[in-house]
């Protein structure tokens, strides 16, 4: 199997604690350790050639898209994006045009883009991030499948009524037809299993759910992301990824 591996640090206006651009290196490390055996579906991840296309270090959120497009093109196989922010995911979402964005995430992320509510939201109005970042996802015709969500706002709630998106289920998954972008969000797991995110939130997925979500559409994905991973400035080794 071959997969390409991708670094985005960016993590400018994460909300509450920040820091995720650190977690891409980590990340990447122990995605590559001797020590790490996933298998998928009777894949071995292990078993694989690694193309590195390094990292691309954005300066404002505009940057994203274009930067991330031009490591793209140099890309083989199964295409692995290591974040940073959540808004780092429209960046391979414009340039690969998946059918569908199976998010497994907290957070719906469903804010329109132009949309600005209080000291929280920390980006200017009409500027890419985590919380519009599934909204601006739908707005390139990408079809939406919510996993693990457990926090919406009111606009968030209208917005998916309005648009008939929902919190899916793995037996939905499994009937998805076409391409899958599979986006991964750390806060999607309960703090007891994982705390080292921005925004925790409660009552989340233990780590089997999260592997079941994956099976449910391993056979249709064309790339993957990792985002959110916020370690605390005291783990310098990302022990929490261990």
């Amino acid at each position: 199997m071959k997969i390409s591996i991708l670094g985005v640090k960016w993590d400018k206006y994460q909300c509450f604690r920040g820091g995720a651009n650190k977690g891409v290196d980590m990340i990447r490390r122990e995605l590559l350790s001797e020590t790490t055996e996933i298998n998928i579906n009777g894949v071995d991840l292990y078993d694989t050639e690694v193309q590195e296309l390094g990292d691309v270090e954005p300066k404002e959120s505009a940057n994203i898209v274009p930067l991330v497009a031009e490591k793209v093109k140099n890309a083989t196989g199964l295409l692995v994006t290591l974040g940073g922010s959540h808004a780092i995911s429209l960046g391979p979402i414009k340039a690969l045009k998946p059918e569908n964005f199976v998010v497994i995430d907290a957070h719906a992320d469903l804010y329109p883009k132009d949309f600005h509510e209080g000291e929280w939201m920390k980006h200017p109005p009409n500027t890419l991030s985590q919380e519009n970042i599934t909204w601006c996802v739908h707005q390139e015709g990408v079809k939406i499948h919510l996993i693990g969500q457990r926090v919406f706002g009111p606009v968030e709630e209208k917005y998916m009524k309005d648009n008939k998106i929902e919190v899916s289920n793995i037996e939905k998954l499994k009937q998805v037809k076409g391409s899958v972008y599979l986006s991964i969000d750390f806060d999607c797991l309960d703090p007891s299993q994982f705390l080292a995110v921005g925004n925790p939130e409660p009552n989340g997925m233990d780590f089997q759910q999260v592997i079941d979500t994956v099976r449910a559409v391993a056979d249709r994905i064309v790339a993957v992301d990792f985002v959110e991973f916020t370690p605390f400035p005291e783990d310098e080794t990302g022990k929490q990824l261990n």
